[in-house]
């Protein structure tokens, strides 16, 4: 079978065959040690069988396994992979047809470098899971093309594009920084606890599927407030439980399928010409996490990370403990455009402190006060303000005490304005 492009039938041909070859005994048992070395999710488990299928194909054409073998083809290759080589009697057979196959994938399928690691990765656990060494170090691994998350403007621009769905996945994966398999896990059980208390941060806490550490991270202000919306609109037909996804496909009761899911965050990507993926907003998670300063085992705690040493479950955060780190960590996370500063608001700075610095404390601390008053204007902040530097430069002439001369005159305190102006552009 071939892995070019495929008809629409020959796609459910392909995992009906997938489906069997798990069902035999050798893979079976080879799956079953697999998940107890912590690779126990599904998707991994099916694309582990993926590489085995595709192998088996390759080994067909080759002609390491005859016509004959079909049903019995993993046997096959076991019993001609525990052969030693004549040149090398520390070397299996198996060892050297795998590296044949990952040159093959390399050089002639011409197959990205991390694919044929992987590829390999997979060969080597089944064969060596009954007891088939490989003493080879596993290949170099390289990079040519580094996937960078998007800029923070561009996933500004793709939240605003995207339908309310949409933004609830990408908000779920740029706060919680999960694998997309966690995400839609996710069940209304996992928040409810918080939702129902009308939190504005739900905190969840949840083994993930193929590390199967806990995760414990919060959704944070801007999607808990989507996810609201979202589920108010479902409650109106759906009756929910703690096993209700938060995430489905449209008139189905399933979790949404994480192909399903990749596919939506793709799209909503490409409708303004960026790439966007689920793994890219994984990495936009770890970065802005340290990028505010959240220590580097926090950081995995958060977006389910494996820590090396014993005790892992033993000091996990509670959401007390977690909430400041997050509260921390979000402004670096969501999407914004640069706030622009307007004159009126630098002129307004400029004769604050210029108030600061005449006025004793208490006194300006009333001002501040007047300040957060919603109905005034900054034109009427900065009103008030002159009135009562005025009143204070008078006050102080009448004193004896500093000269009003010694701040400045009306002409400099605008010279300060302007160069407060640009130093403020350049945080921009």
């Amino acid at each position: 079978m071939s892995r070019t492009k495929e008809s629409s039938d020959a796609k459910p041909q392909r995992r009906i065959v997938l489906q069997e070859l798990r069902r035999r005994p050798k893979v079976a048992e080879w799956l079953s040690k697999v998940s107890r070395e912590g690779t126990a999710s599904d998707s991994t488990q099916y694309n582990y069988v993926v590489e085995l299928r595709l192998f088996i194909e390759w080994t067909y054409r080759q002609g390491i396994v005859a016509a004959d073998a079909e049903g019995r083809e993993e046997e096959v290759l076991l019993s001609i992979g525990d052969r030693k080589l004549a040149e090398n009697p520390r070397k299996s057979m198996a060892e050297r047809i795998v590296e044949q196959y990952f040159d093959w994938l390399e050089k002639e399928k011409k197959k990205a470098r991390s694919g044929c690691l992987r590829a390999y990765g997979v060969l080597r656990s089944f064969f060596k899971s009954f007891g088939i060494s490989f003493i080879e170090k596993c290949p170099e691994v390289w990079y040519e093309n580094i996937q960078r998350p998007p800029l923070k403007e561009q996933l500004c621009r793709i939240f605003d594009a995207a339908p309310l769905e949409e933004k609830l996945m990408i908000g779920l994966a740029r706060d919680l920084g999960w694998r997309r398999e966690d995400i839609v896990a996710l069940t209304y059980g996992d928040i409810k606890q918080d939702y129902e208390a009308g939190e504005e941060y739900l905190f969840v806490q949840k083994t993930t599927k193929k590390e199967r550490v806990v995760a414990s991270n919060f959704i944070g202000k801007e999607t808990t407030a989507l996810l609201r919306e979202k589920l108010e609109q479902r409650k109106k037909s759906e009756q929910f439980t703690d096993r209700t996804p938060l995430l489905r496909e449209d008139r189905k009761p399933d979790s949404m399928s994480i192909e399903e899911y990749s596919r939506r965050i793709k799209q909503a990507g490409e409708k303004i010409g960026v790439y966007l993926r689920p793994k890219l907003l994984r990495k936009w998670f770890r970065t802005q996490a340290t990028n505010a300063g959240v220590p580097r085992d926090r950081v995995c705690q958060m977006g389910g990370w494996a820590i090396p040493g014993v005790g892992k479950h033993y000091d996990l955060p509670t959401r007390e403990e977690l909430l400041p780190q997050f509260k921390a960590a979000e402004p670096f996370l969501i999407f914004r455009k640069a706030s622009v500063i307007s004159a009126d608001e630098v002129s307004l700075e400029a004769i604050r402190r210029v108030a600061k610095a005449i006025m004793p404390e208490e006194v300006f601390e009333r001002l501040e006060i007047r300040y957060k008053n919603p109905q005034l204007s900054i034109a009427d902040k900065i009103k008030v303000t002159e009135e009562e530097i005025e009143r204070w430069k008078q006050q102080s002439k009448a004193d004896g005490g500093m000269a009003w001369s010694y701040l400045g005159t009306p002409q400099e305190l605008q010279a300060v304005g302007k160069v407060l102006k640009r130093i403020m552009s350049l945080g921009k």
